[in-house]
């Protein structure tokens, strides 16, 4: 299985319909929020539509710059068998450590917490617990999941202009 992970595009809808074009054959996309009209633009710009059968499944939280956003602020998916914490950060205050973001991974069972807000590429693991930040889009960041057999192996990738 493989999983497109992006986050805080704020208007970098160009990278946001490349990435996605790019990686068209991943099985679900975790967007992490900041830029929710680039999403579906470049959703809609590459013939993605999320209500057909067969088509990559998106997983969406609001990020604290999507105003009015109808999405959740964390959510969990299991996917190839492993539950995923899904969140933009803010509200867990990433930008002064993981822990509050552990500790909710925890509480709701989830072997990996993936977040946004802090515009930096990061994978940890802490008490038990891995965190993976996909960097941001604004950056040219962004990442990919792979599950084969429950084991997971994450990648950071560049998109270039």
């Amino acid at each position: 299985m493989k999983i497109l992970v992006m986050s805080d595009t704020h208007g970098k809808r160009t990278r946001v319909f490349n990435i996605i074009k790019e990686h068209i054959d991943a099985d679900a996309l975790f967007y992490l929020g900041d830029g929710e009209a680039d999403l579906e633009l470049g959703l809609v710009e590459n013939g993605i539509d999320i209500n057909a059968e067969g088509s990559m499944r998106v997983f969406q939280v609001c990020g604290n710059c999507d105003r009015d956003s109808k999405e959740e602020v964390t959510i969990k998916t299991t996917q190839g068998g492993v539950p995923f914490l899904l969140t933009h950060g803010f509200d867990q205050r990433v930008e002064y450590g993981t822990k509050r973001l552990v500790e909710q991974a925890k509480e709701k069972g989830c072997q990996a917490a993936l977040y946004g807000h802090i515009h930096k590429q990061c994978l940890e693991e802490e008490d038990g617990v891995i965190t993976y930040n996909p960097g941001a889009v604004l950056n040219g960041e962004y990442g990919l999941i792979y599950i084969e057999n429950g084991q997971l192996r994450f990648e950071h990738k560049k998109i270039e202009g």
